[in-house]
């Protein structure tokens, strides 16, 4: 019968490991609600497992790194904030050695997801139906820019300052 509820948990953590995605993908946010239902799965898995004491302890040192370390990326303008705290609650389900291997998988589906953003907005030009740039206007020589005002002054140094790759919102709805 733990076995049916643990199944559960864990589809729950998919589902809104999936809603998540799906979220970031479609507004560029990730909402703190879902952050914290994800972080507060995890010790309801844990107690149903049976998780000991000593793995418990991994994964919550997995979490807490991962926070530094998402918050360290955030605060440099690599990273967005719901990223980072998802990344964070996230890591919580996995130990140690496997966060690594979760973090890879995550830069690669970014970068992958980049790529395709980018094919699409420079290849089609007049998909503004499809993609809407949004915040206000930040002062460039191409005036097309939508970049928002630097929160942070290294977030001024990112490559894609003022090039034309701007924060973009996909809008499939």
């Amino acid at each position: 019968m733990v076995a049916i509820f643990l199944h559960i948990v864990l589809l729950f953590f998919i589902g809104l490991m999936l809603l998540a995605a799906a979220w970031d993908v479609t507004r560029f946010t990730i909402p703190n609600w879902l952050c914290v239902a994800v972080a507060i799965l995890f010790p309801v898995a844990a107690l149903l497992s049976g998780m000991g004491w000593e793995l418990a302890g991994l994964h919550l040192l997995s979490g807490v790194l991962a926070f530094v370390l998402g918050f360290a990326l955030f605060a440099t303008g690599t990273l967005g904030g719901g990223d980072a705290k998802l990344f964070a609650a996230a890591s919580l389900w996995f130990a140690w050695p496997v966060t690594l291997a979760y973090l890879f998988a995550l830069v690669l589906a970014g970068g992958v997801f980049a790529l395709v953003l980018l094919i699409v907005r420079y290849s089609a030009p007049h998909a503004g139906a499809i993609i809407r740039t949004s915040g206000r206007r930040h002062s460039c020589a191409a005036r097309r820019c939508s970049r928002k005002a630097p929160r942070f002054p290294m977030e001024s140094l990112w490559p894609p300052a003022c090039s034309g790759f701007c924060r973009t919102r996909i809008s499939m709805w």
